[in-house]
């Protein structure tokens, strides 16, 4: 017997007693032979997922079966009702603090690390548990300041909800507006938010969770925040740990008695069947989806696309022809859409077909309440971008290549291997599985490089700049003090905005300095159109920022003040859509909702460096500072916008008129919600509510 024909063998619906017995024998004997140790847990896995096949074929495998388990280092896969060796193996693989937990060889190996308190850098496939490690250094080491930094929105939630329940003992702060108390605290927050708080101080414990960004090669906007908060923490906490997917090594450190250890596994206790579909001239690329979803009808299903324009040209090209059908929640979400953002928004249209739409733009709670609802098996497929591919972990069991794209980039092979490490979850899809349109990209090593570890030699100029100046080398010190000679501006300004551009900065500075007398640049307030206008204008013209699909600084304002005189994001959505193309008609939804994100963060930023900059050249009438307030609120009263993170929806938090100062316990909570018009039932509310209650909410039960 060989791997392929062990492989055919156990896809097949007839196993002997002796099949049962040749397979797991080869499967040891692999294992213990074969230099590619890779392909022999693959088939491990595999015999796993058969193992109640092969058991009534063969009386008395299973504890063979759990030998070949011990062996490899797959524990939490022996049968807990084993006895000896086995069960023994397999109960010294858990922690009385987590007791329904069983650890794998690989994990235990890291871990060994971790809880002597060492610094780790750990690259490990998806289905790994990489980010379970961080709980268990909390739980075991019980660090006093724990900072982890997560990439995106979606991942931030995902964390908040599994570490705000488990460490009720910590302060677990998320929001910028969030007080630091004076007991044990854990700041979880993307990038920008943990640079801009200002209370941290020393750290125990410092995480960064997909750490690969760090490296300025992948041409991420938004890695001059990440290398910020690398470069003020890690040297000043007692322990780190970054973890990320697929890595091969990283660069190589300066400081030997400082240098993290890098610890590469590909050990993965899932494994993955990939199959490519075939495109042909008589079947456009839409209908062979829906051929693809009809194979896999009642499996969680992710269909991978390039943007967020991708998914609604998917939804109404493909989902919107078929004959899916949704269920009983899935449809009841779609009418709460219609009535609370949009009546004809492509998300209600899809829900009503059972699919779901997850991006970057969807309101948060929007996309947690999609989340619960696939892993609960009520919707079956969810149309997303790499929102979800980022470390957010689902139940699905398939994943579907649609777009070859991320964005406007052909997928490499690291971002391939990420999405295909979301098909298949432990104990609950052995094997899953991933249909690919379009070919796999070739095979290459990634190379990670940390600019901290070489001194920020081959940065930027606008990254040195934003450095603390320790974190540089002697080369990147020199060009930094270069480029401040050049500029009337100072370094504390450079630290805060320099990832808007050194040129661009001067060149704004200038252009103040001779408008400082303009009525329409040096005002105050929450500012008239044509006062934004022109402030939106001058950014627009001369910073480098994300700029949310919004096309120039007269479009920023427009949005700004139709949002302002709307009474209700329904109305200021509904207002925006006019076209008779219906995938526009979805685009000029989709900018709405871009803009909504643009307004809680990056528009107050790039405003508030226009500020600083004004006060640096004394234009003492300039002063944006309500404008940047009313924002992020999307103009309303309260800051109804901040309970979206805690899974309660915007126009759901007005109905119950309260704001994030108040503190309610959980009753209180509950009749708000019951006396509110706009929840849908007591199923669906019990998912909105705050994770501050989760000892005592249903969404722990359901």
């Amino acid at each position: 017997m060989n791997l392929a024909e062990a492989r055919s063998l156990l896809q097949g619906d007839t196993i002997t007693g002796a099949d049962a017995f040749e397979l797991i024998d080869f499967a040891h004997k692999f294992w213990h032979n074969s230099p590619a140790q890779i392909d022999a847990l693959d088939l491990i896995v595999r015999l796993v997922a058969r193992r109640d096949y092969l058991v009534r074929s063969l009386s008395g495998s299973s504890d063979m079966i759990d030998d070949v388990l011990r062996f490899a280092g797959l524990y939490p896969y022996i049968d807990s009702r084993s006895d000896g060796t086995n069960a023994l193996i397999r109960n010294c693989m858990s922690l009385p603090e987590f007791p329904n937990i069983v650890f794998h060889r690989a994990q235990v190996g890291a871990l060994g690390y971790l809880l002597k308190g060492n610094s780790l850098i750990l690259s490990a496939p998806t289905s790994f548990g990489k980010s379970l490690l961080v709980d268990v250094t909390i739980r075991l080491r019980h660090p006093q300041v724990v900072v982890i930094v997560v990439p995106t929105l979606a991942l931030l939630d995902e964390y908040r909800r599994r570490i705000k329940p488990a460490f009720r003992e910590y302060q677990v702060i998320t929001k910028g507006t969030e007080v630091r108390g004076h007991g044990r605290v854990i700041f979880l927050g993307t990038q920008e938010r943990i640079e801009q708080r200002e209370d941290i101080g020393d750290v125990d414990l410092f995480v960064i969770d997909e750490f690969y960004k760090l490296d300025l090669k992948r041409g991420d906007e938004r890695s001059a925040s990440l290398n910020n908060v690398m470069s003020m923490y890690s040297k000043r906490s007692k322990q780190v740990y970054l973890l990320g997917p697929s890595i091969s090594s990283v660069n190589e450190q300066g400081d030997v008695e400082t240098s993290l250890p890098f610890m590469r596994s590909e050990f993965s206790p899932v494994a993955v069947d990939i199959e490519r579909v075939h495109l042909t001239k008589e079947e456009p690329k839409p209908a062979r989806l829906l051929d693809v979803l009809d194979t896999v009808r009642s499996q969680q299903t992710l269909v991978y696309l390039r943007s967020p324009r991708s998914t609604y040209k998917c939804g109404i090209e493909a989902i919107g022809l078929s004959g899916l059908k949704g269920r009983k929640h899935a449809l009841e979400l779609a009418m709460w859409v219609r009535q609370n953002y949009h009546s004809q928004w492509i998300l209600a249209d899809c829900l009503e077909k059972g699919v779901g739409i997850h991006h970057g733009r969807i309101p948060r709670a929007l996309a947690q309440y999609q989340i619960a609802l696939f892993n609960d098996g009520l919707i079956d497929t969810i149309l997303c971008t790499s929102s979800m591919i980022e470390g957010v972990n689902t139940k699905a069991k398939n994943v579907i290549i649609y777009d070859n794209y991320i964005s406007s980039d052909k997928l490499d092979r690291f971002t391939f291997d990420n999405i295909k490490g979301r098909a298949g979850r432990m104990f609950q899809h052995f094997i899953g599985k991933v249909f690919l349109f379009g070919d796999a990209p070739l095979g290459e090593d990634l190379e990670v490089e940390i600019p901290l570890f070489n001194g920020f030699d081959n940065a930027p100029d606008e990254i040195i700049a934003s450095m603390p100046i320790e974190a540089l080398g002697p080369s990147a010190r020199r060009r930094r003090e270069s480029l401040l000679r050049r500029s009337s501006l100072s370094p504390d300004l450079f630290r805060r905005w320099a990832r808007y551009g050194i040129d661009g900065l001067n060149n704004l500075a200038e252009e103040l300095a001779d408008r400082n007398q303009d009525p329409l640049i040096a005002w105050s307030g929450q500012g008239s159109f044509e006062e934004m206008e022109a402030t939106f204008d001058l950014i627009w013209r001369h910073l480098e920022f994300s700029k949310h699909n919004i096309r120039s600084g007269r479009q920023a304002a427009f949005y700004a003040n139709r949002l302002r005189s709307s009474s209700s994001i329904k109305e200021f959505l509904e207002e925006l859509s006019r076209s008779s193309d219906p995938l526009k008609f979805q685009t000029e939804i989709d900018d709405g909702l871009n803009f909504l994100r643009a307004a809680e963060f990056t528009l107050p930023q790039v405003l508030l460096a226009t500020q600083d900059i004004a006060s640096e050249i004394s234009i003492s009438n300039l002063d944006y500072s309500i404008l940047c307030g009313r924002l992020p609120m999307w103009f309303f009263s309260k800051d109804y916008q901040s309970f979206e993170e805690s899974g309660v929806p915007f126009p759901t938090a007005i109905s119950l008129n309260i704001s994030s100062t108040e503190v309610l316990e959980y009753p209180e909570y509950v009749a708000l919600m019951k006396n509110s018009e706009n929840f849908i039932d007591q199923d669906i509310m019990s998912r909105w509510i705050n994770e501050e209650f989760a000892t005592q909410s249903p969404i722990f039960s359901a």
